[in-house]
């Protein structure tokens, strides 16, 4: 009996082992088939979605969507404003970032400055379509990102030819910013101007008289007039008349005025007799210096140039 009743408790064991080997593969194979559907359910959306949209283009492509054929024509007539809503858009256009492109026109077209955000000499790279040539500012990533802040901040990010015209634009419009006006009076160029004047300006009109004359004078006039190699130049007697004659050459009564407070002698001595009629011709008529002046005239041998005005 106790032979026999071994035998039986080995078989009994040999069974147990078996069926456990047969419940741990079977285990086995249902936790990878668990593995599988957790694996195809959980992250079947994310595969999708990285292939659909590839990167971190997901949010981008959904706002500005396919670079339009004619992007760089719609650059060049877009708005400032449209300008500045396309300095955080990184898709390239022709192997340069938009918003590289969009701050080049910014800085072509409306005359933005941006030398305050930069320790260095702002350079370009220049790129040639067939229609043009286009300036893209050579700046890095940081430099870019401290621009966009200083542009979306700052009311009147522009250089003096960005003044300048705001200036025309307003005074075509019969508008007076005094904000706009306050800076175009302190510009570089326009006190270099008052420096010329030694305070003529106030003796006989007003600054903001000087700045109306300077615009109707044109854009190209003042600037070559004060461009930096005369700023950098002493202030001198002949320099005052260059300005002034310039600008009495374009028919402006305050040039002729102000040429008087200073420059009177010169005039009566050194200008042509058609000159000096034409000169007579253009001073406004109630001026305390204009009514010195033609006193002067009277008086001198060139006292026929009145009788033949």
């Amino acid at each position: 009996m106790g032979i026999e009743g071994r035998g039986s408790g080995a078989m009994q064991s040999k069974k147990t082992i078996k069926w456990l080997k047969q419940a741990l593969v079977l285990s086995s194979i249902v936790n990878i088939l668990l593995l599988l559907l957790i694996y195809s359910t959980v992250f079947r959306k994310d595969i999708y979605k990285l292939r659909v949209f590839p990167g971190n283009l997901i949010a981008k492509s959904s706002r500005i969507g396919k670079i339009p054929e004619d992007i760089l024509e719609r650059l060049e007539n877009a708005s400032f404003a449209d300008l500045l809503a396309l300095l955080q858009e990184e898709r390239m256009v022709f192997g340069h970032p938009l918003k590289s492109w969009a701050l080049g026109v910014s800085i072509q077209k409306y005359f933005v400055d941006i030398a305050p955000m930069l320790t260095h000499p702002l350079t370009f790279i220049k790129l040639k379509s067939p229609e043009r040539t286009w300036l893209l500012p050579d700046i890095n990533d940081q430099e870019f990102t401290r621009i966009c802040q200083y542009l979306l901040t700052e009311r009147f990010p522009f250089s003096s030819r960005g003044f300048f015209r705001i200036m025309v634009r307003d005074c075509e419009a019969g508008v007076v910013d005094e904000d706009v006006l306050y800076r175009f009076c302190h510009l570089p160029e326009f006190l270099y101007v008052r420096s010329l004047l030694f305070g003529a300006e106030i003796e006989a009109a007003s600054v903001a008289s000087l700045a109306r004359m300077i615009i109707q004078g044109g854009e190209d006039l003042f600037f070559s007039l004060c461009c930096l190699e005369n700023r950098q130049t002493a202030i001198s007697d002949h320099q005052r008349r260059c300005f002034l004659k310039a600008y009495v050459d374009r028919q402006e009564p305050l040039a002729a005025l102000l040429l008087l407070v200073h420059d009177a002698d010169w005039v009566l001595h050194e200008f042509s007799d058609s000159d000096l009629q034409s000169f007579i011709q253009l001073l406004p008529r109630e001026a305390h210096y204009t009514k010195k002046f033609l006193g002067c005239v009277a008086q001198s041998c060139r006292q026929g140039i009145l009788l033949e005005g």
